[in-house]
């Protein structure tokens, strides 16, 4: 699921490449995407997807899911988190923060509060659960999970979360 982003008026679009995370930028004088290279790198055998990007002061902050092996279940899938200076140049996987076990995280940024959104939930016993939120109060340095549950939804799983903060 690639995204774009707006970084101080370049239009940054990341997306799957393979099994890395890419990059590419927009170029107003001919509306076309120009690829930029990889800026993460999977482990050998694994793959690094669905990056969401956000900005906190003055640190970008990559959210995306590990996949251990090819074909493994969104139940198998890792969220971690990269960092960036400056939207380039990007933490890479072997170093950077596990936030939780889900898949395909969508992530925004509110009121001093990172949302991290994420499907591929393993349900305990007893418990009904569609998404995961990782919620974290210090810019990344700790994440706490809770479980949602979608009420009056159909019977099919639940993908693919993409937050948006709305003002009121």
């Amino acid at each position: 699921m690639p995204g774009s982003y707006n970084f101080n008026g370049t239009v940054r679009t990341f997306i799957n490449y393979g099994s890395d995370i890419g990059a590419a930028v927009y170029e107003p004088a001919n509306g076309s995407l120009q690829y930029t290279g990889i800026v993460i790198k999977a482990p050998a055998g694994a793959a690094v997807e669905s990056p969401s990007v956000l900005m906190v002061e003055d640190t970008y902050y990559m959210i995306y899911h590990y996949s251990p092996y090819p074909g493994a279940m969104p139940t198998e899938h890792k969220v971690y988190m990269a960092t960036s200076p400056d939207g380039i140049t990007w933490s890479q996987h072997d170093t950077n923060k596990f936030i939780c076990n889900g898949s395909v995280p969508g992530a925004v940024y509110y009121n001093g509060t990172i949302f991290v959104y994420y499907c591929g939930v393993g349900k305990q016993p007893g418990e009904q659960s569609d998404l995961g939120v990782a919620v974290s109060l210090d810019k990344g340095l700790n994440f706490t999970e809770y479980r949602i549950t979608i009420e009056n939804k159909a019977s099919t799983g639940i993908v693919d979360p993409a937050p948006v903060f709305v003002a009121d």
